[in-house]
């Protein structure tokens, strides 16, 4: 058996072959996958999405009507009511409205008072967020 070739060992170079078309094939299936996301329409309208975040107005209300993003700044008149908090909150914080208005009377009163106390709007925020995950 000395003159004998083992044939596992002759298989091996055919072996690396067949393992690097196999990558090769991958790595070009992969490129083509690519290129149909950018044709992708869900991707078009997601992106046609987007560009809306930078608009001045916002659909905050869910019925399709638009009204005017309010700026929130530091030296702005603080809501006499509770009615113009939210106001406030749907115009400059939608999302965070949106977990609001779900919130129990009480608690809604809670952060109103917290408002008119002073605390930042980010602390309140905050608290929306967390009062509407731990209830």
């Amino acid at each position: 058996m000395t003159g004998a070739t083992c044939s596992s060992c002759d298989r091996k170079p055919l072996i690396d072959k067949l393992y690097r078309i196999f990558a090769l094939c991958l790595l070009l299936g992969a490129c083509g996958v690519c290129t149909a996301a950018d044709e992708d329409p869900y991707l078009e309208l997601l992106n046609e999405e987007s560009s809306k975040v930078g608009d001045d107005t916002a659909d905050t209300t869910g019925d399709g009507k638009l009204r005017p993003k309010l700026k929130a700044t530091k030296s702005a008149k603080l809501a006499e009511t509770q009615e113009e908090f939210e106001e406030i909150l749907r115009g400059s914080h939608v999302g965070t409205y949106s977990f609001y208005h779900k919130l129990p009377e009480r608690t809604r009163e809670e952060i109103y008072a917290d408002y008119k106390s002073g605390t930042e709007m980010e602390d309140l925020r905050r608290k929306i967020i967390d009062r509407f995950l731990h209830p």
